[in-house]
């Protein structure tokens, strides 16, 4: 039973047909579950503090993660205030932050002139570095922390653009140990399957 979703931002241009259908099979495919504390159990952060530390992880994000797109950049004008509001929710009952993030289906097949193979390389390990470095950022504010949820859409696409499921099965293992070996703790991967 689905209680009700919080805390997942979508941020679209204006063909929403495709984006929204992409978006609700998303959804329907990836569970995240935690337990809230009781009330009582839980440490009594004041309204001020809660605003001061969704401030401050929104710096993080703009330094460590944020991606502006100079066409239609709408962070300042939306996108920050937004995020801040999803940030509370986790803070206000003292719970880790959940981040979703669709991405790393597979490596593109156009081995001349984009990628030398179907695995992880370089620009794998620098992503996960990255986000990596920005749980830990969170993790010095906000002592619950964070949990980046990586769901891969592999599987959804990869018939599309020609990719074999063992080719998709390889990449997600090599990612994920890639995680593993580096000590990596904040992350979570699923994938998506049909």
């Amino acid at each position: 039973i689905i209680l009700g979703i919080q805390g997942v931002c979508v941020i679209a241009n204006s063909n929403m047909d495709l984006l929204t259908n992409y978006y609700s099979f998303l959804l329907q495919k990836s569970c995240l579950s935690f337990v809230c504390k009781p009330i009582q159990e839980q440490s009594y952060i004041l309204s001020q503090e809660v605003s001061i530390l969704s401030e401050k992880i929104a710096e993080i994000f703009e330094f460590n993660l944020q991606f502006i797109n100079q066409t239609n950049d709408q962070w300042v004008s939306k996108g920050k205030k937004l995020f801040k509001e999803q940030v509370q929710f986790f803070i206000k009952r003292g719970l880790p932050i959940e981040f979703v993030l669709p991405a790393f289906p597979c490596k593109s097949r156009n081995d001349e002139k984009k990628v030398m193979g179907y695995l992880p390389d370089k620009g794998e390990k620098l992503a996960l570095e990255s986000m990596n470095t920005f749980a830990e950022e969170i993790q010095k504010i906000y002592p619950p922390g964070s949990k980046i949820n990586i769901v891969s859409d592999g599987r959804v696409f990869a018939d599309i653009f020609q990719i074999s499921d063992d080719h998709v099965t390889e990449y997600g293992t090599e990612l994920r140990s890639i995680a593993k070996e580096m000590g990596y703790t904040a992350f979570s991967f699923y994938e998506l399957q049909f």
